[in-house]
């Protein structure tokens, strides 16, 4: 039986067949929903679906002077079908059938330049056959037709030795960010910074100690869209492309927002295949409705994790636990045609089922290898799923679901040897036993802001490789000089009856005993100065504990401890056991006994409680 298709409610349902001409224009909420919406133009195809692929697409979008234009009109849909928007995908009742034939052409920005404008803005040297009486622009209206309320809508221009390519913003926004409906409403629901978290793991993305990409997908997020993800996040060109995405749609025109999508990648050498129809020949001006193929430049690989991640770890735990995700499934009603009703009257989760639109994505050049990072423990569930009888809705919607994200528990840690690598892990193990048994209210990870560095999954902190204010090197900073891998630290935020104390743990060679860990509380100075500032110490110093009084007048802390690493069960040859949690508790309380009382609210803030 073949998988049914979704039905875009809001395109028209009469027997005809309609093609995409254009989509832009955004607005921030739509209708009765939490959702940011887009305008689409439909124009009215005078042809039948057999002569689909005989039609001349010049002649189609073409219209010359005095002639009547053909039928049109506008819809609005949510930002979440952006994906399955293609400019010139034909639709018959609300289902894509075909698209327009399209001419396909290759451009290189290494040979040319690359320029954002308005696609009714006038361009320099036009074409020597071009009338004189009339203004050359980049998209002329007698070339391509277009409602006057999309005047301001704009387009990357690439111009190289083949010819000139208009890519309109749309598809730049469609083929190199928003390839998944969770990514398009992450991107025009707010600032990128904070809604990146909708789409990856921002505590676990980053860039790795060893120099490797690393990003955790949430868990709608196929691995094939971690490529796109991790420039967006962590690529330097992605992430300003995509701060400024949402930054563009604010800049309102008559309510709707005209989107600015520039090339997430370095353009000083990119190559491009792309489909589209041609406004001119001689030279060639090709309007882009589909890039098919682009260069990857960034990182030859990347370290793919995933979110609440359902594979099979190194180990296998058993527990009482309920399985995580555990809401009902929503299913919809599959009508006798094969197709599913995605509508943009309402969000999903009321009446309607979220539903996830991904279409091909271009192809990469030279993709990266994507590594997965394998889990060291899963759990075996003893129970069922838990939860009521699923759901049967009668349609899809792809906006955001409107009770916001579920969010699992805290994963655990377990290790089968102890060395070198797991003394961070084995420090969050113990902490987590403390939080279980209620021994402390909370605890979790600082991750440095400005840098991202991980260690497995945990992020860790850079120790600084230089003396502030000086151009000295600190040895200790690195755990291998050799390969400059530089050494990490793993800084946890404990509270304990509304207080905070803090928990550092400094990364160790192979074969040496390593370094006492430091627990400290802050005083008056923001948390991630005071940080650096232990760090510096602690690189000058060795990692070996300097003295309280050291740690107080030089850093800030107002009460400092170093802890022993002592453990339970542990055999003679090294192996087994676990750290002591009640020596590292009644460390962390002999801190907090010596330290200034934070205020309560104050604490409340910082932890998140």
């Amino acid at each position: 039986m073949p998988e049914p298709v979704d039905r875009i409610e809001e395109f028209p349902k009469d027997g005809r067949l309609w093609w995409i001409t254009w989509v832009d224009g955004y607005s921030v909420p739509h209708g009765g929903t939490a959702t940011p919406s887009v305008e689409v133009e439909l124009t009215r195809l005078e042809a039948n679906l057999e002569d689909l692929f005989r039609l001349d697409s010049r002649r189609t979008v073409k219209v010359e002077l005095g002639a009547t234009p053909p039928e049109h009109l506008i819809v609005r849909v949510l930002s979440g079908y952006v994906p399955r928007l293609v400019l010139g995908m034909v639709f018959k009742d609300g289902v894509e059938v075909g698209s327009l034939p399209m001419e396909e052409f290759e451009f290189s920005t290494a040979y040319g330049e690359v320029d954002l404008r308005q696609i009714r803005e006038r361009m320099e040297d036009p074409p020597r056959w071009w009338n004189s009486a009339h203004t050359y622009k980049v998209m002329n209206p007698t070339s391509y037709r277009l409602e006057r309320r999309f005047d301001q809508s704009r387009a990357v221009i690439i111009t190289d030795g083949s010819g000139i390519a208009v890519v309109p913003c749309h598809e730049i926004f469609r083929s190199m960010y928003a390839t998944h409906t969770d990514i398009a409403l992450a991107l025009t629901s707010g600032p990128w910074r904070d809604t990146m978290d909708f789409v990856v793991s921002s505590q676990r993305t980053g860039v790795r100690t060893d120099g490797l990409w690393q990003v955790c997908l949430r868990r709608r997020i196929a691995d094939l869209h971690a490529p796109l993800l991790a420039n967006l996040v962590l690529g330097e060109d992605g992430r300003k492309a995509a701060n400024g995405i949402y930054a563009s749609l604010l800049a309102s025109r008559n309510g709707a927002g005209s989107i600015a999508a520039r090339i997430p990648f370095d353009t000083s050498e990119v190559r491009l295949k792309v489909k589209g129809v041609l406004l001119h020949d001689n030279p060639v001006k090709l309007l882009v409705f589909q890039v098919s193929e682009i260069d990857w430049v960034g990182p030859c690989d990347i370290v793919v994790m995933r979110d609440n991640d359902a594979s099979k770890g190194k180990s296998l735990t058993e527990t009482d636990r309920q399985k995580p995700y555990s809401s009902r499934d929503r299913h919809v009603a599959e009508r006798l045609d094969g197709t599913m009703a995605a509508a943009s009257n309402e969000d999903p989760s009321a009446h309607a089922a979220v539903t996830n639109i991904s279409v091909p994505l271009p192809v990469w050049r030279i993709p990266p290898q994507l590594k997965k990072e394998e889990k060291e423990e899963s759990f075996l569930y003893a129970s069922g799923r838990p939860g009521g009888d699923d759901e049967l809705l009668e349609q899809l919607s792809a906006g955001n679901e409107w009770y916001g994200e579920s969010r699992s528990g805290r994963v655990d840690y377990s290790f089968r040897r102890r060395d070198h690598t797991t003394r961070f892990t084995e420090i969050a193990q113990m902490l987590d036993r403390l939080a279980t048994a209620g021994r402390i209210d909370r605890w979790e990870v600082v991750q440095e802001e400005s840098e991202r560095f991980f260690f497995g999954s945990l992020p860790v902190w850079p120790f600084p490789t230089r003396i502030n204010g000086s151009k000295l090197g600190l040895r200790y900073s690195y755990i291998e000089k050799a390969t400059r891998q530089v050494r990490t630290a793993l800084v946890c935020r404990v509270a304990i009856g509304g207080r905070i104390v803090y928990w550092m743990e400094i990364e160790i060679e192979r074969r040496s005993n390593g370094k006492p860990s430091w627990v400290f509380a802050l005083g008056e100075y923001p948390e991630s100065s005071t940080i650096r500032s232990v760090l510096q110490l602690a690189a000058k110093t060795g990692g070996s504990w300097p003295s309280e009084d050291m740690l107080i007048q030089t850093v800030g802390v107002t009460a400092a401890e170093p802890w022993k690493h002592t453990h339970i069960n542990k055999r003679r040859k090294g192996e087994g056991g676990r750290f002591n949690e009640d020596r590292a508790l009644e460390t962390m309380m002999t801190v907090l006994a010596k330290a200034e009382p934070l205020p309560t609210m104050l604490a409340n803030s910082q932890i998140g409680l």
